[in-house]
């Protein structure tokens, strides 16, 4: 089995809602890391943010590290969430009762009577 890396640390934060995390990095910490893209020349840093089983001593729940993952390698060490997700909330309008649809408007000049327009 392959050798497990260590983990690289770059910050922490605190979970906000079920699915936002706020969290706070160290650029120096990571610019090591940093790759440039052949398609921008931006440079990217590749993040794992991870939930705490607890608060660290000041209240962080989340911790940043650097995803030092390439492919070929072993997969990451930690363990996505088996937490179900939550179900999808309708988008659509609720059906009226005794609905009747709307007449269409003319397409074309003859749908402005320009005696009717106020400027």
């Amino acid at each position: 089995m392959a050798q497990e890396q260590e983990s690289i640390y770059a910050g922490s934060g605190r979970i906000i809602t079920g699915f936002k995390r706020g969290v706070s990095i160290c650029l120096d910490d990571i610019q090591d890391h940093a790759v440039k893209s052949e398609r921008n020349g931006k440079f990217y840093v590749s993040l794992n943010i991870v939930d705490r089983k607890e608060p660290n001593q000041w209240g962080k729940d989340v911790d940043v590290f650097v995803d030092t993952w390439k492919p070929g390698t072993q997969k990451p060490s930690y363990q996505p969430r088996t937490e179900q997700p939550r179900p999808r909330q309708s988008t659509q309008a609720p059906q009226r009762q005794n609905y009747a649809p709307r007449q269409s408007a003319p397409a074309g000049p003859e749908m402005f009577d320009s005696d009717q327009i106020p400027f």
